[in-house]
C-alpha cells in the first residue's frame, strides 16, 4: 500500500473526505455510473416495498402475513449465498447486472396486471421470491466489480462511498415511498420502481468496458473489511393508515482481492429497504 509522505500515514489510516467522494465521482466515469445505478435502484426498492405492505394491509390479515412477505424478501440471500461469489467470479460482471435489472424490472411488472383477492397475495409473494434473487446476485457482483473499476487506492473511498449512500438514498426512499404511495395508490409505486430498473439498466450498459482494468491488482496484503450499521432506524408514517416502517440493516462486506478474482462475502439485504 502506499504512504503519504508528509505524514507517514497509508492509504488505509487516511480520513476520507468529502472531497475524495467528489474526486472519485468526477474522474471515474464508470464509477459514477456505477454508483448512481446502485442509489437508483436503491430509492426505487423502496417504492414496491411500501406498496407490497399497502397491499398486504388492504386485505387485514395482519402481522403474520407482513412477516412471510419479509422473510421472502430475505430467503433468497440465505440460500443462495454459497454460489454467489463463485458466479460473480466466473461470469461477465455488467452482464450479470443487466441481466439483474432487466429481469426484477420485469417481475415487478407482473403486479401491475388486473389481480384481486388470493390471487393478487400469491403472485405478490412469488414476485417478491424472484425480484429479490435478483437483488441477491446483484449486490455481489457490483462489489466484486469494484476493484476492476476504480484503481487500488480509490478502493477504500468507493466502499465508503457506498455507505454513505445507502443511508442517504434509503432515507430518500422510504419518504418519496410513502409519499407517492399515499397519494397516488399501490399501481404508481410500481411504476415507479419498474422504471428505477430500466433507468439503472440504462446506466450500467453505458459502463465504458475498454477501461476497465481486468489483470489483477497488486493487492495481495488488501482485504478491506467494511462493516455497516448506520441506520438503526427510519420511521415514515403513511397517510392511507399504514403506520411506521422502521427499517434496519447491519451488513458486513469482505471485499479480498486476489489473483484477479474479486470475491464478496458477506450477508446482506441487497438493494432493499427492511433492509
Amino acid at each position: 500500500m502506499g504512504t503519504d509522505i508528509a505524514d507517514g500515514k497509508s492509504d488505509s489510516e487516511k480520513v476520507t473526505t468529502l472531497s475524495d467522494y467528489w474526486h472519485l465521482l468526477t474522474t471515474n466515469y464508470n464509477y459514477l455510473l456505477l454508483f448512481l445505478s446502485y442509489s437508483i435502484d436503491n430509492i426505487g426498492n423502496w417504492f414496491t416495498f411500501v406498496a407490497c405492505v399497502a397491499i398486504i394491509e388492504e386485505f387485514g390479515l395482519g402481522s403474520l402475513y407482513n412477516s412471510i412477505y419479509l422473510i421472502l424478501r430475505l430467503l433468497p440471500s440465505f440460500l443462495f449465498v454459497g454460489c454467489l461469489g463463485p458466479i460473480a467470479d466466473k461470469y461477465d460482471k455488467r452482464l450479470l447486472l443487466l441481466i439483474c435489472s432487466a429481469g426484477a424490472a420485469v417481475v415487478v411488472a407482473l403486479l401491475l396486471l388486473p389481480m384481486k383477492g388470493t390471487v393478487l397475495l400469491i403472485v405478490l409473494y412469488v414476485v417478491t421470491t424472484i425480484q429479490f434473487t435478483f437483488a441477491a446476485l446483484y449486490e455481489p457482483v457490483r462489489t466484486s466489480w469494484m476493484p476492476h473499476i476504480v484503481s487500488e487506492s480509490e478502493l477504500i473511498v468507493g466502499t465508503s462511498l457506498d455507505g454513505v449512500a445507502w443511508s442517504t438514498v434509503s432515507a430518500v426512499g422510504a419518504g418519496l415511498g410513502g409519499f407517492i404511495n399515499s397519494r397516488y395508490g399501490t399501481t404508481t409505486s410500481f411504476v415507479v420502481d419498474i422504471l428505477s430498473y430500466c433507468v439503472c439498466f440504462c446506466l450500467l450498459y453505458a459502463v465504458n468496458t475498454d477501461k476497465i482494468t481486468h489483470a489483477p491488482m497488486d493487492t495481495s496484503e488488501l482485504q478491506l473489511t467494511a462493516t455497516i450499521d448506520d441506520i438503526s432506524s427510519i420511521e415514515t408514517t403513511l397517510e392511507n393508515g399504514l403506520g411506521s416502517i422502521s427499517p434496519s440493516r447491519s451488513r458486513a462486506v469482505t471485499i479480498v482481492e486476489s489473483r484477479g478474482r474479486a470475491t464478496s462475502i458477506g450477508t446482506t439485504l441487497p438493494r432493499n429497504p427492511g433492509i
